[in-house]
Parts: C-alpha cells; sequence; structure tokens
C-alpha cells in the first residue's frame, strides 16, 4: 500500500464537529494534540490526517477510527446532537479499530499468493450469472453486476490484504447482510462461496492438473464428491451422473451432447438439496467437456433456474484449467471483473463507499425500518454500497426481503393482471359502443319520420275531401 504519512489526534465526540468543520482551526488541533500511541479505549475518536497543499490548513482529514465497544454510543449521540455529521463516512473513511490493527498488522503470508485475480475473477463472474433472475448472454453482461457480489469484498480482501483473519471478518458481515430481510435475498450463499474458495485453494495446493482438460476436469468433480462428507455420497443420482460423465472422454462432440442430455434427464429424480449440492459441480464439469472450453456455457441456462449454483462451479473449474480453455466472451468478462479486484487499496485515501461497516451496522441494529437506510447519502438511488471492510466494497439493492426471483414473478404477475385489466377494459368499451348502436337501431325504428307524417295527413285531408264532394 502506497500511503501517505498520516498524522493523528484524538478527540471527544463533543470536538468532532469543530475538528471536520472549523477547518481554519485545524493546524491548531494537531499542533496541541498530536499523538503517537493511540488511545481509543477511552471513548475518543482517532482523527487520521495526510498533508494538504490548502490555503486554510496544512492538513485534511482522511481516517476516523473508533473502538468497538464505543463507537454505538458515538454514533447515537452524532445522531442526536450533530446531525449533519451523520454519515461520518461522507467527511472521511471511517472504520473500526479492529479492522485497522488488522491492516497494519498483516503478516508476510498472503493469500494473493494462492489465488491470483484471474481465478478471483471468474468466481465473481459464476456467481454474477448465478444470481440473476434471467437469462443473459454474457458477451451482454454488464461488470456493474458484479458489484453486487458477495465474491467481489472477499476478492478485494484476499488481494488487497491477503489475510484469512480479515477474510472471515468480511464473511461474518457479508452473511449478516444475507440474514437480514430488508435486503433482497441471493442464489448463492456466502457460506457455498467459502466452500468455493476452499476448493480452490486446495485443488490448486495439490497441483493435479493435467495437460488434457477432461482429465483436469474430471479429477476436480472426483475430488469434489470425495471430499464433501456433509452429503449423500451413495445417492443413485450421483452415481449415474458420475458414471455418465466419463462420456465425456469422448472425442466427438455429438456424443458429448447426448452424454449431457442424458445426465439432464436425471435432474428430475432430485429431491434433497444435500444432492442437488454434490450434483451441481458435476452439471458444471460436463457442460464444460461438451465444448472442453467454456464455449457452452449456454447448456446451463435452462437448468440454472434450478440449480444456480452450478454457474458458480462453472466458474471455479474455468478458473482452474486456466485462460487457455476460455472461449472470447468468457475472457473478456473475466478481464473486466479483474479490473474491479486489483485496484490496490491506499488507505489514506476517501473511501468511494456510500457508508462505513460500523455505521451500516449501526442503523440495522437500531431500528427495522429501511427508510434509516433510504435516507442515506448514495451514489445511485436504489442501491447503497457499504465498504464491507477498508478497501472492499459491496453494493447492496435496497428493497423488501423477497428474493430476486420472487421478485421477478411478482412483477411478471402484476404485469399480466395489468393486461387482463386492460383488455376487459377495452371489452366493456365495446360492448357499451355495441349497446348504444343497437339502442340507436332500435329507436329508429320506432321514430316516425316527420315526412311520412305529412304524406299521412295530407293523403288524409285529400280522403276527406273527396268523401266531402260526394256528399
Amino acid at each position: 500500500m502506497k500511503d501517505k504519512k498520516i498524522n493523528w489526534i484524538s478527540v471527544s465526540k463533543e470536538e468532532l464537529f469543530d475538528v471536520i468543520f472549523n477547518i481554519k482551526q485545524l493546524d491548531m488541533f494537531f499542533w496541541k494534540n498530536k499523538i503517537s500511541d493511540f488511545d481509543v479505549h477511552s471513548g475518543k475518536v482517532l482523527v487520521g490526517a495526510v498533508e494538504s497543499q490548502s490555503i486554510d490548513s496544512k492538513h485534511k482529514i482522511c481516517m476516523l477510527v473508533i473502538d468497538d465497544a464505543y463507537f454505538k454510543d458515538i454514533l447515537s449521540w452524532l445522531r442526536v446532537y450533530a446531525e449533519e455529521l451523520f454519515p461520518l463516512s461522507q467527511y472521511a473513511r471511517v472504520m473500526l479499530y479492529s479492522d485497522y490493527k488488522q491492516i497494519i498488522s498483516r503478516g508476510e503470508y498472503l493469500l494473493s499468493e494462492e489465488i491470483n485475480s484471474e481465478e478471483l475473477a471468474c468466481l465473481a463472474v459464476g456467481e454474477a450469472l448465478a444470481i440473476s433472475d434471467s437469462n443473459i448472454e454474457l458477451k451482454n453482461m454488464a461488470l456493474s453486476r458484479l458489484s453486487s457480489c458477495y465474491t467481489l469484498p472477499m476478492a478485494r480482501v484476499i488481494f488487497n490484504h491477503g489475510s484469512d483473519e480479515l477474510l472471515t471478518v468480511c464473511q461474518k458481515r457479508l452473511s449478516a447482510i444475507a440474514r437480514d430481510n430488508r435486503f433482497l435475498k441471493r442464489s448463492v450463499s456466502v457460506e457455498q462461496l467459502d466452500r468455493a474458495l476452499y476448493f480452490l485453494r486446495s485443488f490448486k495446493a495439490i497441483s493435479f492438473y493435467e495437460s488434457d482438460v477432461y482429465e483436469s476436469v474430471f479429477k476436480f468433480a472426483n475430488e469434489i464428491i470425495n471430499n464433501n462428507i456433509d452429503s449423500n455420497k451413495d445417492s443413485f443420482v450421483v452415481y449415474e451422473i458420475k458414471k455418465l460423465l466419463t462420456l465425456m472422454r469422448s472425442d466427438s462432440i455429438e456424443e458429448r451432447v447426448i452424454a449431457f442430455n442424458n445426465i439432464s434427464n436425471h435432474l428430475s429424480n432430485i429431491t434433497s438439496e444435500d444432492v442437488a449440492n454434490d450434483v451441481s459441480p458435476l452439471i458444471a464439469a460436463a457442460a464444460f467437456l461438451v465444448g472442453r472450453s467454456t464455449s457452452h456455457l449456454f447448456l446451463l441456462n435452462k437448468i440454472g433456474k434450478s440449480f444456480p449454483i452450478v454457474f458458480l462451479w462453472f466458474g471455479i473449474i474455468a478458473a482452474l484449467v486456466g485462460s487457455k480453455a476460455w472461449d472470447f466472451s468468457w475472457l473478456r468478462v473475466v478481464k473486466g471483473a479483474e479490473r474491479l479486484i486489483m485496484p490496490s487499496l491506499i488507505i489514506s485515501d476517501v473511501s468511494p463507499a456510500d457508508v462505513s461497516w460500523l455505521e451500516f451496522s449501526w442503523l440495522l441494529d437500531v431500528s427495522n425500518d429501511s427508510e434509516l437506510l433510504n435516507d442515506l447519502p448514495k451514489m445511485l438511488p436504489r442501491t447503497l454500497s457499504v465498504e464491507v471492510v477498508p478497501g472492499a466494497t459491496l453494493h447492496i439493492r435496497l428493497g423488501g426481503g423477497v428474493s430476486e426471483q420472487e421478485y421477478s414473478k411478482r412483477n411478471d404477475i402484476s404485469l399480466r393482471e395489468r393486461a387482463l385489466e386492460d383488455a376487459v377494459f377495452h371489452f366493456l368499451n365495446l360492448s357499451n359502443k355495441l349497446q348504444e348502436q343497437v339502442f340507436n337501431i332500435i329507436e329508429d325504428k320506432n321514430r316516425v319520420p316527420s315526412s311520412s307524417k305529412k304524406l299521412k295527413s295530407s293523403s288524409g285531408d285529400f280522403r276527406n275531401k273527396n268523401s266531402t264532394k260526394g256528399k
């Protein structure tokens, strides 16, 4: 991390307003209160600043560090007595003291030496496909979808911090978001992503790669089944699919397509969630082996509606086999995802997120109403970006507690209802018009024309005259 030198002062929550807004006296604050040892256990806020070229001050506030035991009390006080300061993320990067200690005391061992950015990008693309509520062509997928994936903040932690401890913290916080009913539910859980990372790291460690794509993928599928102790390894469906997977060894693509179709036919027999978890990597492996590359991803579109996790396993397989087996569409999206993972964290820079984790988690605790989150200043109207750990941001869609699939179904239902209402409305209009026309026809028949009346009266007069003459 290429951080600038940070000078620190320790202030009380009551002094925080003057420190942030009274820029002209900021230098005086740093001259009188500059500290060398952190003191956060007394409930004070650590204010970090870098050198500034501004005329008003030689210091520019860049960071606010609050102790884990006091942040709720401090934020509650600010919310009531200094509302202009909330959220503090508007003015500087805000973090817990425990996060800051983890960042500055990381060891020499780095997770990024185990998993590279390309492999992490493959996982992110796989998750993005899995949580999509409709079939998306890979070449048309917007990279903004990746910002809502749980994989992205986890990948940022691995790439920027390389710390198992911070990765665990990140996963726990993502799990807390996933459990909250105020946010849209995902079809891929944090636990499934953690399991995917475990397999990716363990398979890379044993280095069993083969020059032949089939052998690499088949060994990968075998390892998943053999290491998955939580599910029923004796399942008949798993056994049959695993047996059919050997037919993918054929050099004929027609035979491989037939084998894939036969594998797909067994999916209707799956009734257990554990068996479904076992089958998903096998299905992903089968789709990959049809084209011996990522070219036949589209085979999973229909299956993915029932087993969305297959897309994540497809991404893991692509990561393990490497770019030699990537088609152009997969390569382009992965390189785009890699650009979101690779930027280095400069801790002294202001965070691009809308809100820090400590402020976000505090808001979740104080109220069950999502209006507090909607009232926060945001870059996008229905999306809140949260810095889960420093340098790792997640975009969260604000909404109800329904899943994206249910949300889509409700939209479809409302559209059908609207179409039905329009049809009934037009039918009633036509009925009214028809009634008017029928009424007019009947009225015309009953109405005697004035000309015929005159003719009748004149003929009557003529008859009367003739009768008179006859008399």
